[in-house]
């Protein structure tokens, strides 16, 4: 997608599908086949095993959602 950022380490693992002003911290794995939807972002270090919802921050191993201020 347009806008997306991939800090230092990241990994997209097969294909991934990232939709528009996607954030991937540093270190984070995304796994094969999984969609990320726009404007979704992804904790430094997280391992993302499922798709993540537009709008949602995941972070964790497996990446699971929390909550921002």
């Amino acid at each position: 997608g347009m806008g997306c950022s991939l800090m230092p380490g990241a990994h997209l693992s097969g294909e991934v599908k990232l939709k528009d002003y996607v954030l991937v911290g540093s270190g984070a794995c995304v796994l094969n086949g999984m969609l990320i939807a726009g404007e979704a972002r992804i904790g430094a270090g997280a391992v993302v095993t499922r798709p993540v919802a537009a709008g949602v921050t995941v972070a964790g191993v497996p990446a699971r959602e929390i909550e921002t201020q």
